[in-house]
């Protein structure tokens, strides 16, 4: 059963004033270049996201079932898993 997740994000601000930076190699006064940054930032926002659901999931799972010992939960989820195919 797939599950489906809606998100968004607040996109990064693109700063059109370029900050003042360093040339490292001659140590010369240098200004950073203007480019859009909310591209890049879907990656890892994805990351993000599906690490926040993986633990709300575990949560979950935990809150559902006897989590007191691993093979207690293991045991459990295959009867679950069992009795909604049957269904």
């Amino acid at each position: 059963m797939p599950l489906i997740i809606n998100a968004a994000m607040k996109p990064i601000p693109t700063q059109y004033k370029p900050l003042h930076s360093v040339d490292i190699d001659n140590k010369t006064e240098n200004h950073a270049n203007v480019e859009r940054s909310d591209v890049t930032a879907i990656t890892a926002a994805s990351i993000v996201i599906e690490s926040v659901v993986a633990i709300e999931l575990a949560k979950i799972i935990l809150d559902t079932f006897d989590s007191s010992s691993f093979t207690r939960l293991k045991e459990q989820l295959y009867s679950y898993r069992k009795e909604i195919k049957e269904y």
